[in-house]
């Protein structure tokens, strides 16, 4: 993970996979549940599983 991490942080990438929505987390995502109060994601979609991840130049 370190290696990724070093790779990858502070630059412009692709994320390619499954787009998955994750209905057992409706209400902690600000777009279904804007109202929470427990908002720690944006949307209730995912890529899950990831299968590739490409840096941009």
């Amino acid at each position: 993970m370190a290696m990724l991490k070093k790779q990858i942080l502070h630059k412009r990438v692709t994320v390619t996979g499954w787009l998955f929505y994750d209905s057992m987390h409706e209400g902690n995502a600000a777009n279904t549940n804007p109202h929470g109060k427990s908002i720690w994601r944006a949307a209730g979609e995912e890529i899950h599983p990831v299968s590739g991840i490409k840096v941009l130049h």
